[in-house]
């Protein structure tokens, strides 16, 4: 009996380990039709890389633009994800590893698949997520990560009317300095 009580109370723990561990590791982002918002930004970014279909392109695109407003804030956090220094140093290294999956996942990081498919996702909703101009807006003036400005850039012009006045003004102090008038 008393290995079976310790069997028992071992095989419990780990039950609740594994809940607990699952439970810190969800971070709430929003699902449609049973699935993650990042889950269809793969499928959504797959697709623009040429690698699927027109009809998991417009389930994708069905299912971004219905969570909606809700991807805003999880769109923010991914679209800023940088690889760390060493990640750039090897990409300055290694000419071309963008063919080989292993090498570009390598160099650039996993995030970074994330972030361009969040860049993409803006373009998708469109005016819609209007309310994260601001917020990209700082991103896009962040001198201290060029990738990041590089995709707020891009996921503002995907905005339309709201985004280009703020857009064209960033766009404008930056260039000035290169202007001879």
């Amino acid at each position: 009996m008393g290995r079976r009580r310790a069997l028992l109370i071992v095989t419990a723990c780990g039950g609740l380990a594994i809940a607990f561990a699952l439970l810190l590791r969800h971070d709430n982002e929003p699902h449609y039709n049973g699935r993650s918002l990042s889950a269809w930004l793969r499928v959504y970014r797959e697709w623009s890389k040429g690698q699927r279909g027109e009809p998991d392109f417009d389930e994708a695109n069905h299912a971004i633009w219905a969570i909606g407003t809700n991807a805003i804030p999880f769109l923010l956090k991914w679209i800023q994800q940088e690889p760390p220094s060493w990640h750039r140093a090897a990409h300055t290294k290694l000419s071309g590893p963008s063919d080989n999956a292993l090498a570009k996942l390598l160099v650039d990081g996993p995030g970074y698949d994330k972030a361009e498919a969040a860049m993409l996702a803006f373009g998708v909703l469109g005016t819609n997520a209007a309310l994260a101009i601001p917020s990209l807006v700082a991103l896009m003036n962040a001198t201290n990560h060029p990738a990041t400005a590089d995709r707020a850039t891009a996921a503002l012009s995907g905005l339309g009317g709201p985004a280009l006045p703020r857009l064209l003004a960033t766009l404008a102090i930056r260039i000035k300095p290169f202007c001879r008038l």
